[in-house]
């Protein structure tokens, strides 16, 4: 099983992303013991790795994630129907010199809590979220 494979892994990808930051760092660590095509070589390597890294960090990690954490999403459920009427009459049967600006109102949130956020992730996708990070990081750097 090689490393790419060990990320791809829902069991196994925590270990895999550790591999990637630890390889990607040895590739590009100043060496003085290597030779300069050896160098060139490493790095040539490394590069042509990029990509497929990049797939993998874009793909399975986050998706895990998100599949783990997407009942929190999707439980709430939709407004009413009637929900939005109350604050389009408001918008457009009263003055906005009584009620203030125009453009101020239209684009207020009619919900209570505009910026909702997700609840905190669990240990696990927390750490599977730092590690990708942290591989990211490593790649752009």
């Amino acid at each position: 099983m090689n490393i790419h494979q060990l990320a791809q892994a829902s069991e196994t990808a925590p270990l895999g992303l550790m591999l990637i930051q630890t390889a990607f760092e040895e590739f590009t660590s100043p060496r003085e013991d290597l030779a300069v095509t050896r160098k060139e070589e490493l790095h040539r390597l490394m590069l042509e790795q990029v990509p497929v890294v990049l797939n993998i960090l874009a793909s399975r990690p986050f998706d895990a994630v998100l599949e783990k954490h997407s009942h929190l999403v999707t439980a709430t459920p939709p407004p009413s129907p009637t929900h939005y009427q109350n604050s389009s009459q408001t918008l457009f049967s009263t003055s906005p010199l009584h009620t203030g600006s125009l453009l101020s109102g239209m684009f207020k949130s009619t919900s209570k809590n505009p910026f909702q956020c997700m609840p905190p992730l669990d240990d696990e996708s927390h750490q599977l979220s730092v590690l990708s990070l942290k591989c990211l990081a490593q790649l752009l750097s």
